[in-house]
């Protein structure tokens, strides 16, 4: 893989197919499941707890995710390239010039209660932790996307959001930490 942001092509993390059925059709969620990180795991016990967050371009992904990573303290080269390639086939996918970064570092349950988010999407990756958790709206049953899935959620601006399901982030045991990536727009 070439080294300048610029010239690098984007490598597909997730199925453009499946995602292009959520950007036109009825449903609000698409959870793709992938490997998780586990030496990242060890990584973040050492970091502070605390967030990162920024607006990124195709320009400026590789740079503003390095930055991230060095704030909290978490050097993973891998952590890092999966980080970047997120974001950059996000903006590519959902053709955006930019969109919203957050890396963050959590040992408290940030959001409790099932809510819809004011974006067009959202995109929720756990890295280490508890994953986020959703619930289709009219039922009972709560799920958890397992750690290192993909969680697309449409939001409120989304021309074909139905509010069939609402998420929040999970409870986080006791002396417990969650790392996530937050992307949206």
């Amino acid at each position: 893989m070439k080294t300048s942001t610029q010239q690098r092509t984007v490598a597909l993390a997730w199925d453009m197919a499946e995602l292009l059925e959520l950007k036109t059709g009825p449903q609000d969620i698409l959870v793709l499941d992938r490997k998780s990180f586990p030496r990242t795991s060890e990584a973040i016990q050492q970091s502070p707890v605390t967030d990162f967050r920024t607006r990124i371009a195709r320009t400026t992904a590789a740079s503003k995710v390095a930055a991230a990573l060095r704030q909290l303290r978490l050097v993973d080269a891998e952590l890092q390239e999966d980080i970047e390639q997120i974001a950059l086939t996000f903006l590519q996918a959902f053709e955006l010039r930019t969109a919203n970064l957050r890396i963050e570092i959590v040992d408290t349950q940030s959001c409790p209660k099932f809510h819809c988010d004011n974006v067009y999407v959202r995109l929720v990756t756990t890295y280490v932790g508890p994953a986020t958790e959703y619930q289709m709206v009219g039922e009972s049953a709560i799920q958890r996307a397992k750690q290192g899935s993909l969680v697309f959620l449409k939001g409120h601006r989304h021309p074909t959001h139905r509010d069939s399901v609402h998420h929040r982030s999970p409870a986080i045991p006791h002396g417990g930490r969650r790392l996530c990536l937050v992307l949206d727009c």
